[in-house]
């Protein structure tokens, strides 16, 4: 099964917008014109294209991704995904590629491991996570192992990056969650 959209949107505010989770920032009017395809088969793929034209800007967004269950255990889902970003910015041109993989397996009715994998290949720089959860009538525990770039790995002064230390460098968290 096959479905596709289209849409177009003329934004004529000047309010500063972020697109998406980017460090691309639209401060004019603008025009945006998108087209998605998914693909529901033996395998699964999807494609989610879109273009942003301002009067000093140009973008371009190409995302793809393909996923399919292998028949190990009671599954393995395997995901893969792919970005890439063209910009124009006054006559300066750039591009950025992102690529995420995940996995999970359900070990039995409580248990589950699911490993993610996240790189920014212009940068070199690879997140890996892994979490064990346990899932129970109203509560949940959840253990993430997380290894990522360090803060100095980044080409930005240290001032511009988050002063928090998450999502830097290797991290062990243990969640307790509640469901009332």
């Amino acid at each position: 099964k096959a479905e596709w959209g289209f849409t177009f949107h003329q934004d004529p505010s000047s309010i500063l917008q972020q697109i998406g989770q980017s460090n691309i920032i639209i401060t004019n009017p603008h025009q945006r014109v998108a087209l998605d395809y998914r693909y529901d088969g033996f395998i699964g793929f999807w494609n989610e294209s879109a273009l942003i034209s301002s009067e000093d800007l140009d973008v371009g967004i190409i995302t793809a991704g393909i996923d399919y269950t292998l028949p190990i255990t009671n599954s393995l889902p395997v995901m893969v995904e792919s970005m890439h970003v063209l910009k124009e910015e006054n006559a300066l041109k750039s591009s950025s590629t992102y690529t995420a993989f995940m996995t999970s397996l359900s070990i039995n009715m409580i248990h589950q491991i699911m490993f993610i994998s996240n790189m920014d290949w212009d940068e070199n720089h690879i997140s890996n996570y892994l979490r064990w959860s346990s899932i129970y009538d109203h509560y949940s525990l959840n253990l993430i192992l997380s290894i990522s770039p360090k803060r100095a790995d980044y080409n930005i002064p240290l001032e511009y990056l988050p002063k928090t230390l998450a999502g830097f460098g290797t991290g062990i968290q243990f969640m307790f969650i509640y469901n009332h």
